[in-house]
């Protein structure tokens, strides 16, 4: 981000204007509150990694976005696609490789995120602990898991058949 901003300064003469960045679960929280659908679900906003920022309103249009949509990728940050069509937001902007390295837009991503939330209401455990689950990956399966519980179904039913 400081050398983005550093070219930024070169080329505008003014820092890159960043509304917001990095969001505690309780900043997530609140921010869904105020921002209803805008906001992620918490707990699951690339925010809460520390991987995406929201540029003030001077930045999100104009030439600093055009700059921005240009030069951005040769230091990593992109304004997602998701965020230029299903929900309009020119202000998000997330740190690709981070996003890359977690799997963020990745099928597996969601289900591991899944796992996790679920561990996180049958135990309640520090922030740190649900973090290094979800990084275990696959290893980190709840006995509660739906591929457990359609192995209990599909057993139940061979048992006893329908009438």
């Amino acid at each position: 981000m400081q050398s983005l901003n550093e070219q930024f300064k070169a080329a505008f003469g003014r820092d890159l204007c960043v509304g917001n960045g990095y969001r505690t679960l309780a900043a997530q929280y609140a921010t869904k509150r105020s921002q209803g659908y805008l906001a992620a679900t918490p707990g699951t906003s690339v925010h809460g990694w520390g991987l995406a920022i929201d540029l003030c309103g001077s930045d999100d249009t104009g030439s600093a976005k055009r700059w921005l949509e240009a030069n951005g990728p040769i230091w990593g940050w992109e304004n997602p696609s998701w965020a230029k069509s299903s929900k309009w937001e020119p202000w998000h902007w997330e740190y690709v490789p981070g996003t890359d390295d977690l799997g963020v837009y990745e099928s597996s991503y969601w289900s591991r995120l899944r796992r996790v939330l679920l561990l996180r209401r049958l135990n309640d455990v520090d922030h740190r602990a649900r973090t290094a689950a979800w990084l275990a990956g696959p290893s980190c399966v709840s006995p509660r898991s739906a591929t457990a519980k359609r192995s209990r179904r599909w057993s139940r039913r061979r048992r006893s058949p329908r009438a």
